[in-house]
């Protein structure tokens, strides 16, 4: 079993090296004109899976909460295009 302070070496010479968060998000950072590509890449994709849970949902809460984000992304991806 790894201790916390190996697991937390682990994180440091993985999740920060590949950009990937301790929440399990992926910090995205671009420079000049990839930033805007990289951001809409990354929301798109997010809608994606959010998309494919909320077919898969059953809990009207969890339901709406996937409805919401869905939204919010979409409102994202509008204000990349102005």
């Amino acid at each position: 079993m790894l201790s916390n302070a190996h697991a937390n070496a682990d994180w440091m010479s993985f999740g920060a090296a590949s950009g990937w968060r301790r929440d399990g998000k992926l910090a995205v950072m671009a420079r000049g004109g990839e930033s805007k590509a990289i951001e809409r890449s990354t929301l798109m994709l997010a809608r994606t899976q959010a998309l494919s849970q909320l077919q898969q949902a059953c809990a009207p809460a969890y339901r709406a909460m996937l409805e919401q984000a869905i939204a919010d992304l979409d409102r994202r991806l509008a204000a990349l295009d102005r």
